[in-house]
């Protein structure tokens, strides 16, 4: 039986070619493992978001990710663990430098807010100190884990 050319061919090619994947290693969080190495949960809603001097890139990510500090202060709606002494809080988290970089496959989720919308946020947080909170599952992908938009009805 003949082996018919062009399939052959285009299968041949196919398969010499490497797949390029993009990806990274994550550790994967629970709700419970957050919570448990959390010093505040919190459900939240931004008030202001401030960039700082702050400039740096991330850590274990590649190709370099440049970031910049953003500061923002939350009105405290709920505490589900830990205690703020006042109903307010700091949370330091960062931005991309280059807005733009954002859109590649594999990229940090960082967490952004627009605290002109009404949206209140899940978040489980560790106290770098009085009052200043960064979230507790690192700054690389904190959107994705220790900080949940909740849905619009939650104020």
């Amino acid at each position: 039986m003949p082996i018919k050319l062009k399939p052959f061919l285009a299968l041949v090619l196919l398969l010499a070619i490497p797949l390029v994947a993009v990806g990274r290693i994550r550790q994967s969080w629970t709700y419970e493992r957050m919570h448990e190495q959390a010093d505040l949960v919190i459900i939240a809603k931004p008030v202001t978001s401030t960039p700082t001097q702050e400039k740096t890139s991330l850590p274990n990510i590649s190709p370099e990710t440049r970031v910049v500090g953003i500061e923002t202060k939350l009105d405290v709606r709920l505490v589900l663990k830990g205690w703020p002494k006042t109903k307010t809080a700091c949370l330091d988290h960062f931005a991309l430098e280059n807005p733009a970089a954002g859109q590649v496959r594999g990229a940090p989720q960082l967490v952004t807010f627009d605290p002109k919308q009404p949206a209140c946020y899940l978040m489980f947080l560790k106290q770098v100190s009085a009052g200043r909170y960064v979230p507790v599952t690192g700054q690389t992908d904190p959107a994705e884990e220790s900080i949940i938009k909740l849905s619009s009805g939650a104020q």
